[in-house]
C-alpha cells in the first residue's frame, strides 16, 4: 500500500488558549481537479477551549458549479482534542458542507489513522474520502484504501468520529458508487456521556 509520497509534512499543533484556522467559503463556476500527495498529518489541540483543523485535498463550504475530481494520497493521520471543550477535525480528500452542481470523483490512499478525544466535552472528527453533509446534482464515486483506523472518547462527555469513504447527511442526484479498502478497525467510549462512532463505505 506504501507509496512513493512527496516530503511535505502537513502538521497543525494549537496549545493553550485562542488558536485555531477556518477555511473560507469559496465559489468556483467551473470544474475543481485536486491532486494532493503528503506525509503524516497530524491535528492537536491541547489545553481548554482549542481548536485544530486540518483541510487536505478537501473542499469544505464552498460552491462548485461544474464537477469535481480529488486524488489524495498521504502518510499516517493523527487528531487529537485533550483537555477540555477542544474541537480537532481533519478532512482528508473530503466534501463537506458545500454544493457541487457535477458529479465528484474522489480516490484517497491513506496509512494508519487515529482520532482521540481525551478529557471532557472534547471533539475529534476525521474525514477520508468523504462527502459529509453536502449536495450533489451528479453522481458520486469514492474509492479508499486505508490502513488501521482507531477511534477513541476517553473521559467525560467526548465525541470521536471517523468517517471513511462515507456519504453522510448529503443529497446526491445521480448514482453513488463505494469501494474501501482497509486493515484493522477500532472504536471505543471509555468514561461517561461518550460518543466514538466508525463509519466505512456507508450511506446514513
Amino acid at each position: 500500500m506504501k507509496a512513493k509520497l512527496t516530503p511535505l509534512y502537513a502538521a497543525t499543533a494549537l496549545l493553550m488558549l485562542g488558536a485555531g484556522s477556518a477555511f473560507a467559503e469559496s465559489t468556483i463556476e467551473g470544474d475543481v481537479e485536486i491532486n494532493v500527495q503528503t506525509e503524516n498529518v497530524i491535528s492537536a489541540s491541547i489545553g481548554d477551549g482549542n481548536t485544530s483543523e486540518v483541510s487536505i485535498g478537501s473542499i469544505s463550504d464552498s460552491e462548485v458549479g461544474g464537477d469535481v475530481t480529488i486524488d489524495v494520497t498521504t502518510g499516517n493521520v493523527i487528531s487529537a482534542a485533550i483537555g477540555d471543550d477542544n474541537t480537532s477535525t481533519v478532512n482528508i480528500g473530503s466534501v463537506k458542507g458545500s454544493e457541487v452542481e457535477g458529479d465528484v470523483q474522489i480516490e484517497v490512499n491513506t496509512e494508519n489513522v487515529i482520532s482521540a478525544a481525551i478529557g471532557s466535552d472534547n471533539t475529534s472528527e476525521v474525514n477520508i474520502g468523504s462527502i459529509v453533509d453536502s449536495e450533489l446534482g451528479g453522481d458520486a464515486t469514492i474509492s479508499v484504501e486505508t490502513g488501521n483506523v482507531i477511534s477513541a472518547a476517553i473521559g467525560d462527555g467526548n465525541t470521536s468520529e471517523v468517517s471513511v469513504g462515507s456519504v453522510k447527511e448529503s443529497e446526491v442526484g445521480g448514482d453513488v458508487n463505494i469501494s474501501v479498502t482497509a486493515g484493522n478497525i477500532i472504536s471505543a467510549a471509555i468514561g461517561s456521556d461518550n460518543t466514538s462512532k466508525v463509519s466505512v463505505g456507508s450511506i446514513e
